[in-house]
């Protein structure tokens, strides 16, 4: 009998209160390997805190964050920055790149926070660029970029380190429609290619629509939609 994978990442009820207001109340769930899931819901809802507290950026009040075997309220602020740097990849709406790296050296950064090697640094980065189709602007500086090509050098760099988990916060929010798109059909193709978990906090029906699942948050809680992938699958 084969051996049942574990989870990616598992959450027991964990609780998060910012000025004695309760954000996330007694969250228990689970994260497969290679699933997207989004989260949706209105703004002020604990969807980015959730988010936050998943990349060890807020630590949690109450409950248990365990990713990839590791229980962040366990590690020390030290490790908790090299699991960050190790597993996790961020993608955020207004893109963050380092204005004053080229798109090259943007990608570089979180492989040479590892200590990576000149030589493997370069193979995964032209990998990316190649995948991402920016090749021809890896010189290029982001005020020189359109945002749909921003954002494509943000997946690039959150997935060249090959976290297993990514966290996307609102990846096409500040796109147009068409860019959107792109990004959305980038997102499914490389986290299939690389087996990435993927959570992403949207708006968008048509982002949910490439998630395996969709859970809406509602006054601190989670609630599971039938929607995305599984929704066309049974239909």
């Amino acid at each position: 009998m084969p051996l049942l994978q574990q989870p990616i990442v598992r959450v027991t009820n964990l609780s998060k209160s910012y000025r004695f207001q309760t954000i996330l109340k007694d969250l228990s769930f689970c994260l497969e390997t290679g699933k997207r899931i989004a989260l949706v819901g209105p703004s002020g809802c604990g969807k980015t805190t959730l988010l936050n507290c998943l990349g060890g950026v807020d630590r949690v009040d109450t409950g248990s964050i365990e990713i990839n075997g590791l229980k962040l309220e366990e590690l020390s602020s030290e490790e908790l920055t090299q699991m960050r740097r190790e597993s996790i990849g961020t993608i955020f709406q207004f893109f963050h790149l380092l204005p004053t790296l080229s798109v090259f050296e943007n990608i570089e950064f979180p492989l040479q926070l590892l200590g990576i090697k000149g030589a493997e640094r370069k193979e995964r980065v032209m990998e990316l660029l190649t995948r991402v189709g920016l090749v021809h602007q890896l010189k290029a500086l982001p005020t020189e970029l359109s945002g749909g090509e921003m954002q494509r050098v943000a997946i690039a760099r959150a997935l060249v380190h090959r976290p297993c988990l990514l966290l996307a916060d609102e990846p096409t929010g500040n796109l147009d429609s068409v860019n959107g798109s792109k990004v959305l059909e980038l997102l499914a193709e490389l986290s299939n290619e690389y087996h990435i978990t993927m959570l992403m906090v949207t708006h968008s029906h048509e982002a949910a629509r490439i998630c395996h699942q969709v859970f809406e948050m509602q006054d601190g809680m989670m609630i599971e939609k039938l929607n995305g992938i599984a929704q066309q699958e049974n239909r």
